[in-house]
């Protein structure tokens, strides 16, 4: 299995207490070695406040040595190292008030504009200098190489998966611990990243991206008004950081950021909040995530510091706070995995119209899928009746009205019944295929009453299987087969059934739609059932002036109801099959139809008809007014 993991730490705020990092780090340490046994390789990520209130004099070295015991008591199963700077690893400056209040009243443009000019970059540039040192010092010491870019974006291989990290420096405009909804990142952040990332991607010959994870401290609801929600596009957009998943620290807590739409998605995991003291109001949190690229998930195990040691916390992810949980698991691409299971329902002009799925879907697919069985089953078995019937009482009389003795008409009646019954899944001569082809050719009249019977009936099981119990007393609905007429290029009533409430009603006229006025061309040539609610836009016809709310179309593409008229080209549907009602609910019914193999039900009915009996719909055809 392609799969990867990150070792995920934050809000480590060292200190040095005599001379080293405090225990209760000394004990993460243990943690992370006993949880990690049975993995390879990590990628470590740190998302800031490395050191405590940006005291390096005293407590850069502290900060170094326990990164050298993780490393060295991991066995050196760290590969890479991504950091990015926290407002604790921002040395404060004796302007900052001066500047707190002038990013209040700047434009976000202007300011970015001005960002690009030396001094501003490096006003703001400066106070991580402390920070790149240590994120160098670290480096050299354990001997693998951290960027220590206060910005940028990288790609690698491992484990045949391809991951992009972006990583953002939200600390630019920290100035104090109070900085939720004043904080900045900025355009130039953004371009930077996007650049790095079009040369990275030509080292890998623009191999597809496994995934692309963003590492930021803050959350991105602690920006500013004014750039939230331009951060949050270019986090998501394709056509610029495409994240999958946003690796932060700074606050613990269920307010987590997370979008999802069908086209993209991030979903935010979160860890830190730690104190280097055994402060129980602040323990000390660290994650560890499989990233299973195969299956489409990632594994999360987190775990913080108590009394009886490190425990499983996922109380950044759930309300509820079950020790006993091990592990919890996330999508990785939220969209693919929406993609998955959402629905699709049919327009004519667009290829679907998407929707997520709700409890009310689901409630009636699970409904609709169990009656299109039993819909099956009953148009099965009526169709063997049928032919039950042709055999006994339209073959044998011929046979005897012929003179055949008795002994051949039941020989040749069994052959028939054989071969018609069992689908032609029996053994039988040349001779006597010519013969069963023969008769049934020439009762084509009286097979033409039987299939006209089998529709109707199709169109009562339909309609009772679907509305016999659930109608209110206004309530109607009414199930049809149309037929082609050559002469008008229109769709004419054939037969249909119909309810008012739980009484069945006498046939309706069916008005005739004409050839391109309504959905029967547009469902012949998709070959997809369409509603009306769906795509009246796109539609001549109206439902204004009659009782229906909503209706579904459907015209078989399949051969045997396909007519070729030669004078224009075209083909033409022989029969089409329809529902219209004005039932409350009538718009979710067609939608849950539409999405359910309801049009593979119609095909495969009309297909038995025609090999059972032999029959050409073709016949069916009105020539004359």
């Amino acid at each position: 299995m392609r799969k990867f993991s990150i070792l995920h730490l934050s809000d480590l705020h060292i200190t040095s207490y005599r001379n080293s990092y405090p225990s209760v780090l000394k004990k993460l340490i243990d943690d992370i070695v006993n949880e990690t046994k049975k993995i390879d390789s990590l990628i470590l990520v740190v998302t800031g406040d490395i050191i405590d209130k940006s005291d390096y004099e005293k407590n850069e070295k502290a900060a170094i040595d326990f990164f050298d015991d993780l490393n060295k008591k991991l066995n050196k199963k760290i590969n890479r190292i991504y950091i990015t700077p926290g407002n604790h690893d921002k040395k404060r400056v004796g302007c900052d008030t001066v500047l707190q209040d002038y990013f209040k009243n700047i434009d976000y443009k202007e300011l970015f504009d001005k960002f690009e000019n030396g001094d501003w970059k490096n006003l703001f540039s400066h106070p991580f200098d402390n920070y790149c040192d240590l994120v160098n010092k670290i480096s050299e010491k354990i001997n693998i190489e951290i960027l220590s870019d206060l910005y940028y974006c990288d790609v690698f291989k491992i484990n045949d998966c391809t991951i992009r990290v972006n990583a953002i420096n939200s600390s630019f405009t920290s100035f104090n611990d109070n900085d939720y909804g004043n904080l900045h990142i900025g355009k130039f952040q953004i371009d930077k990243i996007e650049r790095d990332f079009e040369e990275k991607k030509k080292e890998f010959l623009n191999d597809a991206i496994d995934v692309s994870i963003t590492i930021m401290h803050h959350p991105t609801f602690w920006l500013c008004k004014e750039e939230y929600d331009e951060i949050q596009y270019s986090i998501t957009s394709h056509d610029s950081l495409s994240t999958d998943v946003l690796l932060r620290g700074h606050t613990h807590d269920r307010n987590l950021e997370n979008y999802y739409s069908l086209y993209n998605s991030f979903s935010t995991l979160v860890t830190g909040i730690g104190s280097s003291t055994n402060d129980k109001d602040h323990p000390q949190r660290y994650s560890i995530y499989t990233f299973m690229c195969d299956l489409n998930l990632i594994e999360i195990i987190m775990k913080s510091s108590s009394e009886k040691g490190f425990m499983p916390d996922y109380s950044a992810y759930v309300s509820e706070t079950d020790e006993s949980r091990k592990k919890i698991h996330f999508p990785m691409h939220v969209h693919d995995f929406f993609s998955e299971i959402y629905l699709k329902l049919p327009l004519v002009e667009d290829d679907f119209q998407p929707i997520f799925p709700t409890k009310n879907v689901f409630r009636n697919m699970t409904e609709y899928s169990g009656t299109l069985l039993k819909l099956k089953e009953d148009l099965t078995n009526i169709l063997f009746t049928y032919k039950q019937e042709f055999i006994s009482h339209v073959l044998s009389k011929e046979l005897n009205d012929q003179g055949h003795d008795n002994n051949d008409v039941y020989e040749k009646v069994t052959k028939l019944e054989n071969y018609l019954l069992k689908q032609g899944l029996v053994d039988i001569t040349e001779e006597e295929f010519s013969y069963i082809e023969k008769t049934l050719k020439e009762n084509q009249d009286k097979i033409l009453d039987y299939v006209n019977g089998l529709l109707y009936e199709a169109c009562s099981f339909i309609t009772n299987n679907f509305f016999g119990e659930c109608l209110g007393e206004n309530e109607q609905v009414r199930t049809q087969f149309r037929v082609f007429n050559l002469k008008t290029r229109s769709h004419e009533g054939l037969t249909n059934h119909a309810l008012k409430g739980r009484m069945p009603i006498s046939q309706y006229d069916i008005n005739p739609v004409q050839w391109g006025d309504g959905l029967i061309r547009h469902s012949f040539n998709s070959n997809i059932p369409l509603t009306y609610s769906l795509n009246k836009n796109f539609i001549k016809d109206r439902l204004e002036e009659t009782i229906w709310k909503d209706y579904i179309t459907y015209a078989p593409n399949i051969a045997t109801n396909s007519y070729y008229y030669s004078r224009n080209r075209t083909n033409y549907p022989v029969l089409t099959f329809g529902i219209n009602s004005n039932f409350s609910e009538c718009n979710l019914f067609f939608e849950t139809l539409s999405l359910l193999p309801f049009k593979e039900i119609i095909d495969d009915f009309l297909m038995d008809i025609h090999d059972s009996f032999g029959f050409a719909f073709e016949s069916l055809i009105r020539k004359n007014n």
